[in-house]
């Protein structure tokens, strides 16, 4: 499949158009421009005089070419907000890890919106749950900035990938330490303060109660989330950790597959999905 064959199917067939905004009073250029989508001239973000756009052709070309060097696919990609963030994915193979598969994926995001510089990073879907974990890998090898040098070679992403796969290994030998080891009563209530924060003592006395009542619902669905993975993996971290990746990848996010999505992967739930990884795993 070529280029714009994956373009298409992907649903990034269209560039970025970077133009200069003038005041609506004066008709005078300002110092500031706008980003916007060629096919419907859909806003995506305002920048400043340096900021050059990296083309979804560009980033799908370039990822296409260092994937094949290195022997591996481009199997997804799309884009989120109405093409203000897009991604691709590598494929890698997959693994099993407690009692499931999980489909493992090295994940290129680009901004349009002129909020960050493209990044690498990774993608786990357990496959018996469909529960997803994104992780985002920060270092000199993994982000460019978007100016005049934003245009990569081959080689620079085939080390890009490549840095990306060699962290991903770590995450995963994580995740298998997880999976060999039992989870504690206290372990649990520090993963469900980590997710649930106790409410303000400064809101007011219905603000208060409105908050409490939406934690302890939410508390509850986490908690069904946990005990279904548990179910599957066993009282294990993994277990815990795949019962807080259920609950953010099917109840937290919005009403759409694509909002949650979003959510998970650059929002609040990528955070603390995050931050809970880290607490199981040091």
């Amino acid at each position: 499949m070529n280029t714009q064959e994956k373009l298409q199917q992907f649903g990034l067939d269209w560039s970025v158009v970077k133009r200069p905004l003038v005041c609506s009073e004066t008709g005078q250029e300002t110092n500031s421009y706008g980003l916007f989508r060629s096919d419907n001239n859909k806003h995506l973000g305002t920048v400043g005089r340096i900021y050059t756009p990296y083309q979804n052709s560009s980033m799908i070309s370039l990822v296409s070419q260092a994937s094949q060097e290195l022997g591996l696919e481009v199997s997804r990609g799309g884009s989120f907000q109405g093409g203000k963030k897009v991604f691709t994915q590598v494929e890698l193979d997959p693994h099993r890890i407690g009692n499931s598969d999980t489909k493992r994926f090295i994940t290129i995001v680009n901004s349009h919106d002129g909020t960050y510089q493209v990044g690498v990073g990774m993608t786990n879907i357990v496959v018996i749950c469909q529960n997803q974990f994104n992780k985002m890998f920060n270092g000199g090898l993994s982000k460019i900035r978007h100016n005049s040098d934003v245009e990569m070679n081959v080689d620079d992403m085939i080390k890009k990938i490549t840095h990306g796969i060699e962290m991903e290994a770590f995450v995963l030998d994580s995740m298998q330490t997880m999976a060999d080891t039992a989870a504690s009563r206290s372990i649990f209530e520090q993963v469900v303060m980590e997710v649930f924060a106790p409410v303000s003592e400064s809101a007011s006395p219905d603000g208060k109660m409105r908050a409490e009542a939406r934690r302890e619902k939410g508390i509850e669905t986490l908690t069904n989330c946990i005990k279904q993975d548990v179910g599957i993996h066993g009282n294990t971290l993994w277990g815990l950790f795949n019962g807080v990746t259920r609950f953010y990848t099917h109840h937290r996010g919005g009403t759409t597959d694509e909002k949650r999505m979003n959510f998970n992967m650059n929002g609040n739930g990528s955070r603390v999905v995050n931050n809970v990884f880290n607490l199981l795993t040091f």
